[in-house]
């Protein structure tokens, strides 16, 4: 299940259950793909979709945002891809 203050309303909800597969350098990353990832200083993960690239750093944003996130993420970041919602 996933647990946050639904930034990813309404393809995410804190009843969804999602499927991963782990994320290596080898995989290519596409705007618009949802991925988990912790960035430096963080203590939490964050789900949140990929907004664009600029200069090697991955733009995210929450589906239920208005705006892009404040931090950008490097490839380093990136713990899983998001490949299935499944809804309860």
């Amino acid at each position: 299940s996933v647990l946050g203050a639904g930034s990813m309303l309404p393809t995410i909800s804190k009843t969804s259950t999602l499927i991963l597969k782990k994320y290596s350098s080898s995989m290519q990353l596409h705007e618009g793909d949802i991925i988990v990832f912790q960035v430096a200083g963080q203590e939490h993960t964050t789900v949140h979709r990929i907004a664009g690239f600029e200069n090697g750093f991955i733009q995210t944003k929450g589906d239920n945002n208005l705006i892009n996130d404040k931090w950008t993420v490097v490839p380093q970041d990136i713990i899983y891809l998001v490949v299935g919602v499944l809804y309860t």
